[in-house]
């Protein structure tokens, strides 16, 4: 279990910072790194599927089996005009998210859970921390923009970077800033862990006005609205200062708000040569599918969004080009997967809400929080896909529905004279 905790922690990092070593430090090694995540992929993976039987009632697995039995229809159904191997390629990222879900569990499973745990949230403040260093280069380099994308490069990760640091902070205030009882938070300990938003003025992400709000107001607590006051006043600060430093580092920040630009940023755009806005594309995917119903059912063939600098792009990826870009999951495992593979990797998704109701209230709301986030990434981007964010985020599933600061409550005990842990007398 040691091995398969280091191999995790080794394939984790080195996603992590791939991204910046290959579009930056090393940007002639590139098609090495990606031969390297392929390896990776291969890794966790295998440790997923050596662990099937033992964890066969875990509901991670019934779905990457189900998963599996469900590309591999895909495969067959696309093989004239996507190929094996090209599928193959781009089977890859959904495979991971499973697999890294079933490797999780089992080390929670395993006398190495407390272990595991710390080190987790460890690796999870480093890497929070150091994306402000790599932001702020980037941001004096390049200007505002894709290209501020923290330890993930320059290759247009600024949207995972911006949702992985608001899960991260939301997160380190459950496990560090709530009380014993897990019913308040911490203001202090969110105007400190607010530090670690810094990256999202840098970045240009627009979705960090929407997860602001919605972490503030899932920190309060439901029967005690008199304790929004001081929260309300933090969380107008944190919000001004968002738009304070946006509008400073991009300009023109009012003209979020308008119909005009909410339209061509999400449903239709008459320029050309543009990126076809996201909701555009959801619209384009019924025309497409309109002449092959069983298409929609079984998608298009994994790999059509893959390939390029190992394997290269089929005739059919390169005709669907104007669907790549900025695009959200539902649209990345429709095209690819069809509703099946859509509605499996869904399901598996929001399964943790269940456990999660019967977990303390600070932890509830961080389900809520990620949930909503999910939601998001159904029409935002497909950040769940990534290695990266994937797999923090199977970690912070498995760590909600294992009872999430419980885990921690034996720690607590040793930590605190008595085994009375110490009250949070600024809490929400």
């Amino acid at each position: 279990m040691r091995l398969k905790l280091t191999a995790f922690f080794g394939i984790v990092i080195f996603n992590a910072f791939s991204g910046l070593l290959a579009t930056q430090i090393l940007p002639g090694a590139e098609r090495l790194f990606r031969i390297a995540t392929a390896g990776a992929d291969a890794a966790m993976i295998a440790m997923a599927l050596l662990t099937l039987f033992k964890h066969r009632k875990f509901y991670g697995v019934k779905f990457l089996v189900l998963f599996l039995v469900a590309s591999a229809l895909t495969v067959l159904y696309n093989i004239d005009r996507m190929g094996l191997l090209a599928q193959l390629n781009g089977l890859r990222q959904p495979l991971f998210f499973f697999s890294a879900l079933v490797v999780v569990y089992d080390i929670f499973q395993s006398d190495l859970r407390y272990t595991f745990e710390r080190y987790v949230t460890l690796f999870l403040v480093l890497l929070a921390i150091a994306q402000i260093p790599t932001s702020v280069v980037q941001y004096l380099e390049y200007g505002a923009g894709d290209e501020v994308g923290g330890t993930y490069g320059l290759s247009g990760g600024s949207g995972f970077v911006t949702q992985l640091l608001f899960m991260i902070v939301f997160y380190l205030l459950v496990r560090h800033g709530s009380d014993p009882e897990g019913v308040r938070f911490s203001i202090t300990r969110l105007v400190l862990f607010s530090v670690l938003l810094i990256p999202c003025i840098l970045n240009e992400t627009k979705i960090s006005f929407v997860l602001l709000p919605a972490l503030l107001l899932l920190m309060v607590e439901p029967r005690r609205f008199y304790r929004l006051i001081p929260l309300a006043l933090v969380g107008v600060l944190l919000l001004y200062g968002l738009y304070y430093y946006y509008d400073q580092v991009v300009g023109k920040v009012d003209t979020l708000f308008q119909d005009d630009f909410v339209e061509k940023y999400l449903f239709y755009d008459r320029r050309q040569n543009i990126d076809v806005p996201r909701i555009q594309k959801i619209v384009l995917m019924f025309d497409i599918f309109s002449s092959d119903p069983f298409g929609a059912i079984l998608g298009l063939g994994y790999g059509i969004f893959s390939g390029g600098f190992v394997l290269e792009t089929t005739r059919l990826a390169r005709s669907l080009t104007y669907l790549g870009g900025s695009r959200g999951l539902l649209l990345t495992m429709w095209a690819q997967g069809g509703v099946i593979g859509f509605a499996i990797l869904t399901l598996c998704l929001f399964s943790y809400l269940k456990p999660a109701l019967s977990v303390k209230p600070t932890v509830r709301r961080f389900a809520l929080f990620v949930a909503f986030s999910l939601v998001a990434i159904l029409f935002y981007n497909d950040a769940v896909l990534d290695r990266t964010f994937g797999a923090v985020l199977c970690y912070l599933i498995i760590w909600i529905s294992s009872g999430g600061t419980e885990i921690v409550e034996e720690e607590a005990d040793l930590d605190t004279p008595h085994g009375t842990p110490e009250g949070i007398p600024d809490a929400v």
